[in-house]
């Protein structure tokens, strides 16, 4: 996320210094050099800014959320997951939900409430297709 947030900080310094320049010179290569540059500079400065670590931590997020994803994605495919999913969609309604899966689920879904029943009813699939009642 930190190596995202430096690309995106990167391209605004260069789109604003370009701006800037060709507003000041009308002279658009000269422009784009100058943005450009100072878009790179502002990406390295901030690389050295987040320790130069985030290369890495991006790609190992990006790893877990494609695997999370295709675990998703096959979980809700399967055709017997549908009993399961209904389950959990009742418990929801009823109130009658399982106290240690909601905490999980608020965590997993950073605190959005709206998400929060998305994944409990994913954390709830996973443990009836187990056969934990």
């Amino acid at each position: 996320m930190k190596f995202i947030i430096s690309i995106v900080i990167g391209v605004a310094v260069w789109f604003g210094s370009a701006y800037l320049v060709y507003e000041i010179s009308h002279n658009r290569p000269m422009a784009w050099t100058i943005g450009i540059l100072f878009g790179v500079l502002a990406i390295i400065i901030n690389y050295k800014k987040f320790g130069g670590n985030f290369v890495k931590e991006t790609i190992a997020d990006g790893v877990s959320y494609v695997k999370a994803t295709s675990e998703d994605i096959s979980s809700l495919v399967d055709n017997k997951d549908t009993e399961f999913y209904a389950i959990a969609e009742q418990e929801i309604k009823d109130d009658v939900i399982n106290n240690g899966l909601w905490s999980q689920a608020l965590v997993k879904a950073k605190g959005d409430e709206n998400l929060r029943k998305i994944e409990y009813m994913k954390l709830r699939v996973k443990q009836l297709k187990k056969g934990n009642i």
